[in-house]
């Protein structure tokens, strides 16, 4: 994908050079075209000849569609403009890691079961990296998605399907529709109101206006504009306008706070109009294969008249915010009228709206996974077992997709149901992230995304963590009651019936050494007693290993191991069966001139 998108920039330098030749030429065009128009019309008023006149409305009319051309110009490349930083973005993400949406670090939640854990959100998350969403509604789902328990086999493959569709046929349409989002800021949860409430909640409640009121805002403009017509000619006709105005600007003023309410949440849901207005003109007309893509395009598409309607009148509630606005507003009952026409378009389409967010939604769930596939061609879709299967992951060279392709090390392994693999291994070999490995791909697999994997098949299963666990002083929580907190949550988690993958780094880390094996020894063998749960459990501890004789077949050793070579710490991040029993902590300290 480097060189897809270094060749559509390079292509885009090239169309912007072509409309600025096009721009510099309309120019001189228009002005020669003016200066003829101004010419014809002094010989025009001066000889009254009729091919003069003719040259004056051929002239202007030149001109006039030479100001028409000159802003297709303009639209286009600001278009093309547009396009070529989505390129950019999108190589900056591939070769810098810098991804162009929302991190949504202000989704992070400590006490969720393994979002925090996993670095679900916050810079350079899992988040960070699928982010293509441009509304609220879009963001605050793909998040939810992320988060949410695992869904049915059938509806994942019916994703996958629609992914692959774009991510091989869709990109000009992706990319071409991402440019026309480009002139809206990006959306976070926090930053916008949910257009879901909006439409739920009147701003100014229609029963509310006298009709007389209702009447006058349709009748005053009018009446206001022929008494302006013959204040032109007729000077005294600015008192009567003025004394016209004067009670209708009473009347707004009487209703401005309730404008103003409206408007200021307006401002939260704009956006998202805009972005729902666009979609609906990319996707229609479209002709998609894929059965899911279908279903969420008619909708979408279907109501793409009344989502322009919608972003029309909040364009023009907006353009009243300036000074000549207002003033302009008020001379016609501007913001009244727009206010009225919003609660009757909510008022109508309140029953349709939901279900057009929620298509929405899917939609750019679809195109951020979409993305994320294009950019990871080498990723594989992942398969699913059957319900009653007794493997819960198999993956041939699975490594984490955060990792760069360059440093990062894949690993095979196989995980079935009650297995416990107690991880041995010295400091930074790689234990915590094989846990974090395992765990972002199934979360990938939920929601229809390919894994970083060269094959990978899953079964449905509940995720739950606890890798880190911090202290908090307000609450007068230690770090080792913190973890003791966590661990219960974890045992009630189990106690739901559903089957639970548990991942643990280092248990009871915040207290001595005697006390932490004994610990651990006995909580290991009461989890052992679940038939719903399998744990992946890293640890310094190798006597833990010595569990996989008192249980056989259930608990399994596995390690990653480091090397002194030249008094150089080397480590390959490979998976092996086995228990480690090298070490590095104070060789490593040495290094870093803590201790002699």
């Amino acid at each position: 994908m480097v060189s897809y998108y270094q060749k559509n920039i390079d292509a885009c330098s090239q169309l912007l050079q072509v409309q600025h030749r096009r721009s510099v030429r309309c120019s001189l065009l228009r002005g020669v075209t003016f200066l003829c128009a101004l010419l014809s019309g002094y010989f025009a008023l001066r000889n009254q000849a009729w091919a003069c006149w003719l040259s004056v409305a051929f002239f202007t009319a030149a001109f006039i569609l030479l100001l028409k051309y000159f802003d297709s110009i303009s639209k286009k490349t600001s278009h093309i403009q547009a396009l070529r930083k989505v390129y950019e973005q999108e190589l900056a993400g591939i070769v810098h890691r810098q991804y162009p949406c929302a991190d949504g670090v202000e989704l992070r939640d400590p006490n969720h079961p393994y979002a925090n854990d996993l670095d679900v959100f916050a810079a350079h998350s899992l988040f960070h990296l699928l982010n293509r969403c441009h509304t609220h509604s879009g963001y605050s789902y793909l998040a939810e998605q992320l988060q949410s328990s695992p869904g049915s086999a059938a509806n994942v493959y019916l994703r996958q399907e629609a992914v692959r569709e774009l991510a091989s046929n869709g990109k000009d349409l992706l990319f071409n529709m991402f440019a026309s989002l480009s002139g809206r800021k990006k959306q976070q949860a926090s930053s916008g109101e949910d257009m879901l409430l909006w439409v739920q909640q009147p701003d100014i409640p229609l029963l509310s206006f006298p009709k007389a009121l209702l009447l006058l805002t349709q009748v005053a403009p009018y009446l206001n504009l022929m008494l302006l017509a013959f204040a032109v000619y007729s000077p005294p006709f600015y008192i009567a306008l003025l004394l016209f105005l004067a009670p209708q600007w009473a009347v707004q003023r009487r209703y401005s706070k309730r404008v103003q309410r409206a408007k200021s949440r307006l401002n939260a849901i704009i956006n998202d109009a805009a972005a729902f207005d666009i979609y609906g003109d990319a996707l229609s007309g479209v002709a998609f294969r894929s059965s899911w893509l279908q279903h969420i395009q008619q909708p979408i598409a279907g109501y793409n008249r009344l989502m322009r309607q919608l972003h029309k009148m909040l364009s023009v509630f907006d353009m009243s915010n300036s000074f000549m606005g207002a003033l302009i507003s008020s001379f016609y009952f501007g913001d009244l009228r727009v206010a009225v026409k919003l609660e009757r378009w909510k008022k109508t389409n309140r029953d349709a709206l939901p279900k057009l967010i929620e298509h929405v939604c899917e939609w750019e769930l679809l195109t951020s996974v979409a993305v994320f596939a294009m950019n990871h061609p080498t990723f594989a879709f992942p398969k699913f077992f059957e319900e009653d299967s007794s493997t819960i992951v198999e993956a041939k060279a699975l490594g984490h997709p955060l990792i760069a392709a360059e440093k990062r090390v894949c690993n095979d392994i196989v995980i079935r149901k009650n297995d416990f693999f107690i991880i041995t291994g010295a400091n930074m070999a790689g234990k915590s992230a094989f846990l974090r490995t395992v765990g972002v791909n199934l979360l990938l697999a939920r929601i229809g995304a390919p894994v970083c994997a060269a094959s990978f098949r899953c079964s449905p299963v509940e995720l739950f963590t606890s890798m880190r666990t911090t202290d908090n002083l307000n609450a007068e929580v230690s770090y080792f009651y913190a973890e003791a907190l966590r661990l219960k949550e974890m045992l009630n988690f189990i106690a739901s019936g559903k089957h639970v993958l548990l991942m643990v780094d280092e248990l009871f880390r915040g207290t001595n050494s005697d006390d932490r094996l004994k610990a651990s020894l006995s909580l290991i063998r009461k989890l052992l007693c679940y038939k719903t749960a399998s744990a992946l459990i890293a640890t310094h501890d190798f006597e833990l290993a010595t569990l996989e004789e008192e249980y056989p077949g259930a608990v399994k050793n596995y390690c990653f191991e480091c090397f002194n070579h030249d008094d150089k710490i080397l480590f390959d991040y490979r998976l092996r069966r086995g228990v480690s029993c090298s070490s590095n902590a104070y060789l490593l300290l040495q290094k870093m001139g803590i201790v002699e």
